[in-house]
């Protein structure tokens, strides 16, 4: 074996300087290449396809172990060493988990790694290549027994063997022969054909196929074949069917015959099989099987007869049809089953079938065995030999005797209909998909005004349709000739203009060429329309002053007032425009609201009245039709302009004086009636008394506004104070919060710093001192051979090294422990946990669930802290010899309960405590708890001290968390 190749994976290139030069210090060891992070170091185990790899865990872009999940299983072969500062209690499960062969702390890296390197390069000298089984080894053996046989036989016998194998080869059937052992000596061209490829003498064993299966498609192995059990037991094995499947995956059908060749003792010295092709008799027995299934399984009648006319075949269907079993129907004439009338059809068929002719579909009635007759349809054709003669015939009898009855229903079904549609008083109609009238009914053409049906049937019955009606009606249509079902309302212009409103119901018809139309009854509504109307409106106008009365209850200003009023002239009136005009402090009616009026005809009409100033009793004025009305010509042309065709003056009436009016217009000429009038009257007087109410409120507000500003005055002087007071509050509190805030970042300055000593500690003076105690052990190593007096100072020297790196190591974890970044809260609470026990002798208790997982970095960093206080307290002040942690956490929070048995605290000092007054490390808890919203509290009495802690855990922790822990977390 040659140099054992090394990767070294390490962030520090101090450290891996310091490791190449020891592992190339054995010409053994080369060092094949360097990464200084674990994405680098991935991609060159890849790369290089190293015997060893060395990995540190704290690595940038990707840790250690991280890494060597991704290297065992890109190359399942590696050798993988973990190496690191880090505790092994702590880290070496992970390590093991993640694929590594063994975990090294760097404090015994020269002794353990000089180990672990050594024993790796055993394994690799104690690997053997494979040997070559048993069957290979056999097979081997046998071909060159054969070929030493044959060598032996003498030429008379070898020019029999010739013979033999000649005439197998001539043989259209697939032979072939094998030794005592299944190996194969010969096969003919056939077996080639047949099996698809050919065979390999001395190679291939018990038969030539690619593979068989039995009948039921089950694979047999080529071992349990008939060829091999004929030579294993010594006996023909006949009467099996198989199928064997060749190279391109074609089956076909077989049947073995396998012999066994014996010696004159009776000994098997080999064997033959012929292989005999059955796939189309299978074929043949599939589609017979098919055929008679298809026969057994018909709905239809199927006999078939000679041309004596004697049944020959009877399936079950002809049983359930006619009454007659199979044993008494075969052998019997075919007019068993013809009424007598029908005798003559029998010559007739038996005519045309002899001629070769095929009868199809023939509707006629045959005889059951109870002597009832039944309509059925037959299909007869010839049947033919092999020589194409005819010799007989075969029938198919359908029953459709229910076909028959449901024909002559629906004949009887149709004479109804059109009964009934005849003398119905709707109209019943027939309606192409392209609209075109195929029938319709005396009612329906009394309704469109007709006077017979030749004036509308054939054609557009779109033309009836009222053209507001006409696209629903064409949509409808067309929907219902689609197969739906429907109702429609819509209305007609008869032939001599009269409009009627109809209610149709329709559903889709087929014709017997196959055509869905639609088919409607149709109801004249006119009547129960204007009644409908009538109410409508009736219910209208009373909704609309009911919301009137409503709308001037809740109106806040005047606006609201006339905007409440158009909206019920417009609704109850029916108007197309409206206006609101009311006199000014000049008696001058003025527009007040309006809707649909343009500027210019609010300009020209602005002031007019139909009323005489002072008059009693005024009452609206309305005008049918503007161009008969005795208006001056500029103000018609004026309301012309406007398209105003009629409209009315309505007066508006305060304590029996007009004070101003509405107007309604409508763009289409209009008849008033008293309804009508009514209805605006009582409009008019709600809309007065509104805008009376309105006036006096408006008044009232004035006096109290009056009223308000002498009371604001009274005000001013105490709002100006109080301002000035809360102006001195807001700083004081303002002051509090920078305090707060420069209390917070001076903990997180003192964190950080902390974190960044640590790191340099153990990234400069660590790495360093970790180079210097493997320089020091290959010193050492050569001092004890070449200068053995200074290898006692040597020794003293170097575990003096080691004792300065564990205590920069404890060092270095006591201001930031790397286990907190790397393995979480509960190995880093641990490790500090398991010191103190060692330093101070106190007995720590620390309960943390296993699937407790990972914080956001900030609140583990504060847990620590807290605890990390909490126990100096305890150490330092309580004179407890024991305490106990409790550290949980649920969907929302993470809590943290710490208790002693000390001698607790005075009721003065926990109220001092609890107000924030003294202790600088309590004030730093409560800081550290505060800038992450949570509570702290303290209690304590002569039994002890306990402090509990509830931290809020953000809601975006989860997702933080599963970033934060990544595989090392999986792993421990």
């Amino acid at each position: 074996m040659g140099s054992m190749e090394i990767l070294i994976a390490d962030d520090h290139e101090l450290f891996r300087r310091g490791l190449r030069s020891f592992l190339e210090s054995r010409s053994d060891w080369h060092v094949c290449g360097e990464a200084a992070d674990g994405k680098e170091a991935v991609a060159k185990a890849k790369e290089l396809k190293p015997d060893v790899v060395l990995l540190d865990v704290s690595m940038p872009k990707m840790n250690g172990l991280e890494a060597a999940r991704l290297i065992r299983r890109e190359i399942p072969d590696s050798n993988i060493l973990i190496v690191s500062q880090n505790d092994a209690n702590l880290m070496e499960k992970a390590a093991l988990q993640a694929g590594a062969r063994r975990y090294i702390q760097k404090t015994r890296i020269s002794p353990d790694l000089t180990e672990a390197l050594e024993a790796l390069s055993r394994e690799a000298l104690n690997h053997h290549p494979p040997v070559v089984n048993e069957a290979e080894s056999k097979k081997g053996a046998s071909a060159a027994r054969r070929k030493l046989e044959m060598e032996q036989q003498d030429p008379e016998a070898q020019k029999r063997e010739q013979q033999f194998r000649a005439m197998i080869d001539a043989l259209p059937a697939a032979i072939y022969t094998t030794d005592a052992e299944g190996w194969l000596t010969h096969f003919n061209p056939a077996a080639v054909k047949f099996s698809g490829r050919v065979p390999e003498l001395g190679s291939d064993r018990w038969c030539v196929s690619w593979k068989i299966f039995q009948a039921d498609g089950t694979p047999v192995p080529l071992e349990n074949c008939p060829m091999a059990v004929t030579l294993k037991e010594g006996r023909i094995v006949a009467g099996a069917e198989c199928m064997a499947e060749r190279p391109d995956g074609t089956r076909i059908w077989f049947t073995p015959h396998p012999t066994p060749l014996l010696d004159a003792s009776g000994k098997v010295v080999g064997g033959i099989n012929m292989l005999v092709d059955i796939t189309e008799r299978k074929l043949a027995e599939r589609a017979n099987s098919l055929l008679a299934a298809i026969v057994d399984s018909s709905d239809d009648a199927i006999i078939s007869k000679n041309f004596d006319g004697i049944i020959t075949s009877w399936n079950k269907s002809a049983e359930r049809i006619f009454g007659y079993t199979a044993d008494e129907a075969i052998g019997k004439p075919i007019t068993l089953l013809i009424p007598p009338e029908c005798c003559g059809e029998e010559e007739e068929i038996i005519a045309r079938l002899r001629r070769g002719e095929r009868v199809d579909h023939f509707e006629t009635t045959r005889m059951r065995k109870d002597g009832s007759t039944l309509d059925v349809s037959l299909t007869i054709s010839p049947v033919r030999d092999a020589k194409g003669q005819v010799v007989g015939a075969s029938k198919v009898a359908r029953d459709i005797t229910e076909r028959k009855l449901a024909e002559r229903a629906l004949r009887n079904s149709e004479e109804r209909f059109r009964a009934i549609v005849t003398t119905t008083p709707e109209c019943v109609k027939l309606v192409a998909a392209d609209g075109t009238l195929l029938h319709m009914n005396s009612s329906g053409l009394a309704m469109v005004g007709a006077d017979c049906a030749e004036t509308v049937v054939g054609k557009c019955v779109y033309d009836l349709v009222a053209p507001q009606d006409r696209q629903r009606f064409r949509a409808f249509n067309q929907a219902i000739c689609r197969g739906e079902k429907g109702c429609l309302e819509f209305g007609i212009v008869g032939l001599g203009g009269e409009y009627r409103h109809l209610e149709t119901h329709a559903a889709p018809l087929r014709t017997r060429e196959g055509e869905i139309v639609q088919l409607a009854v149709s109801r004249d509504v006119t009547e129960r329309k204007r009644t409908e109307k009538a109410l409508a409106d009736a219910a209208r106008q009373q909704q609309a002053l009911f919301h009137l009365a409503d709308e001037l209850h809740r109106a806040i200003s005047m606006e609201d007032v006339y905007e409440a009023g158009l909206e019920a002239i417009c609704g109850a009136l029916q108007c197309d425009r409206a206006a609101i005009l009311i006199d000014d402090n000049h008696g001058i009616m003025r527009f007040v609201s309006w809707r649909g009026l343009s500027e210019d005809y609010r300009k020209a009409v602005e002031g007019h009245s139909p009323w005489r100033a002072g008059e009693t009793n005024p009452q609206p004025v309305c005008i049918d039709d503007i161009d008969a009305a005795d208006l001056g010509e500029s103000l018609k042309a004026t309301v012309r302009a406007e398209r105003i065709k009629s409209l009315a003056f309505v007066p508006l009436v305060s304590e029996g004086k007009v004070m101003g009016k509405f107007m309604m217009y409508f763009s289409a000429r209009h008849d008033f009636n008293a309804d009508e009038i009514e209805l605006s009257l009582a409009i008019a007087r709600q809309l007065s008394f509104a805008i009376d109410r309105k006036r006096a409120d408006a008044a009232l507000r004035q006096s109290e506004e009056k009223f308000r500003k002498l009371s604001e005055s009274l005000d001013v002087e105490v709002r100006l104070r109080t301002v000035e007071l809360e102006a001195y509050s807001s700083g004081m509190v303002k002051q509090s919060e920078q305090l707060r805030d420069l209390s917070q970042r001076l903990l997180r300055a003192q964190d950080e710093e902390r974190r960044h000593i640590a790191r340099e500690l153990h990234d400069s003076a660590g790495q360093t001192l970790t180079v210097l105690e493997m320089n020091l052990a290959r010193f050492l190593e050569e001092a004890q051979q070449s200068t053995p007096h200074l290898a006692k100072e040597a020794e003293e020297t170097h575990q003096l090294v080691r004792q300065l790196t564990r205590e920069i190591r404890t060092t270095s974890y006591l201001l930031h422990p790397p286990l907190l970044d790397e393995s979480g809260l509960a190995s880093a609470l641990g490790w500090y946990i398991e010191g103190l026990r060692e330093r101070g002798g106190l007995d720590i208790v620390l309960a943390i669930p296993e699937e407790f997982g990972r914080l956001p970095r900030e609140i583990e960093l504060v847990v620590f802290r807290l605890v990390q206080e909490s126990l100096t307290n305890i150490h330092r002040h309580s004179g407890s010899k024991s305490a106990s942690i409790q550290i949980a956490r649920d969907g929302e929070a993470v809590s943290i309960e710490v208790e002693d048995q000390g001698k607790g605290m005075s009721r003065e000092k926990l109220a001092e405590i609890q107000s924030r007054g003294a202790g600088v490390g309590i004030r730093g808890m409560h800081e550290r708890v505060r800038q992450f919203r949570g509570n702290m509290q303290i209690e304590s009495s002569g039994s002890g001290t306990r402090i509990l802690v509830s931290i809020p855990i953000p809601g975006d922790a989860q997702s933080e968390e599963q970033s934060a822990i990544g595989p090392l977390h999986d792993a421990l």
